[in-house]
This record gives C-alpha cells, structure tokens and sequence, in this order.
C-alpha cells in the first residue's frame, strides 16, 4: 500500500513538472505545432484534474471526469495526422523519431485513444473516485512510454 501511495505521489509530481514545461514552451508555437501542444495541454488538465480527485482535493464529478476522458480520446485518434513533413522544429517537441517510427508512434497513440474511451466508459458509470488511481496509472504509463521515445526537451 506505502508503495503504490508512493508511486501515484511521484507520478503526480512528475505529471506537474511536465505540465508546467509544457505551458512555458507553447508560446512561440503556431499552426499545426500549437495545435498539437493545445491537444496536450487538454491532456495535462484532464490528469491534473483526474489527480485532483483522486486525492480528494477536488470534488468527484463522474460525467466532468468521463467528458475529459472522453475529450483525450477525441484527441488522440487524430493526433498522429497532425505530424505533418516539416513541423518537428522548435518549439515543437516532437522526436525525430515520430517520422522514422511512425508505426511505433501510431500505436501508441492508438493505446491512449483507446485507454481514455475506456477511462471515459467507467467513470461514466462510476460512483466514487475508487477507479480513478487505476486509470491515472494507466494513463500515465502510456504517456511516459510515448514521451520517452517520441518526445524531446528543447530546454
């Protein structure tokens, strides 16, 4: 128990330091490139807020909760059309490798989509916030391997 309490806690700070770089470095960007960083901004807010009430500092809302998850998955089955030829310069993020491993890439993405629809599904038909660790986990897992592969720190 300590240590799943302890993993859901450095997720969460983990979670804020990427949302926090993310804000900052959007400002520059335009087009498709900001489009792409709105989408993960809607994406961070969702987990932000998931997190919120999963610690009891927001109040659980099971139709907000299953309308953003919902949201992520909208997002996401649109997502890897978004990398277009040219747009992987500053001050997009993307990795080079989003264009070499493009199958990699889709599939992952594919695993979000379809981890949120589920997210949405349960929280939809969710009294309490009992299922929401289990789905930050989840979550949070899919986005760190996406990240860790197909995403570069500019800073």
């Amino acid at each position: 128990m300590i240590y799943r309490s302890k993993l859901l806690t450095s997720g969460f700070v983990a979670f804020a330091l990427l949302y926090s770089t993310q804000t900052y470095s959007h400002g520059s960007a335009t087009g498709i490139v900001k489009e792409r960083m709105d989408i993960m901004v809607t994406v961070g807010d969702t987990l932000k807020m998931l997190s919120g009430m999963a610690k009891g500092s927001i109040p659980f809302n099971a139709k907000r909760a299953a309308q953003a998850t919902r949201q992520i998955s909208d997002d996401l089955g649109k997502y890897p059309t978004m990398f277009t030829k040219h747009s992987g310069a500053a001050p997009s993020e993307a990795a080079p490798e989003i264009w070499t491993d493009t199958a990699g890439f889709k599939e992952l993405a594919k695993k979000l989509e379809a981890a949120s629809l589920s997210a949405s599904k349960t929280l939809a038909a969710s009294s309490d916030q009992s299922e929401i660790k289990a789905i930050l986990i989840e979550l949070g897992n899919t986005c760190k391997a996406c990240h860790k592969k197909y995403r570069q720190s500019l800073s």
